[in-house]
């Protein structure tokens, strides 16, 4: 009979009250915390995802730079040897004909 008197006085039952009171509170107050992080978190996700796909973007801007620019130098490089080799060609022509002409006017 104790127990149930200890369940039915008013001042027992209000401070159960105000215990459970406050623990939904606070778990109300943790619930609403733990919201706002996650809707703080997804409003920067769209931000993140811009500036990765902007990094990306980047990357293969120079990538591609970089490419265009090793082309340009082998390009000019095998013009550059192309020329040398004509001049070579041209320089042998001219001394093959130079001593066939001595030739000539020693016979």
């Amino acid at each position: 009979m104790g127990s149930i008197g200890v369940l039915n006085d008013p001042a027992a039952v209000d401070g159960r009250h105000q215990f459970n009171s406050n623990n939904v509170k606070a778990s109300l107050n943790a619930i609403a915390s733990m919201r706002g992080d996650i809707g703080a978190d997804m409003n920067r996700m769209p931000a993140s995802a811009f500036v990765m796909q902007t990094q990306s973007r980047n990357t293969l801007m120079v990538e591609s730079a970089i490419h265009n620019a090793n082309m340009a130098e082998e390009i000019a490089n095998m013009t550059k040897s192309q020329i040398l080799a004509q001049a070579d060609v041209a320089a042998l022509a001219h001394s093959n004909a130079d001593s066939r002409t001595i030739l000539n006017l020693l016979q």
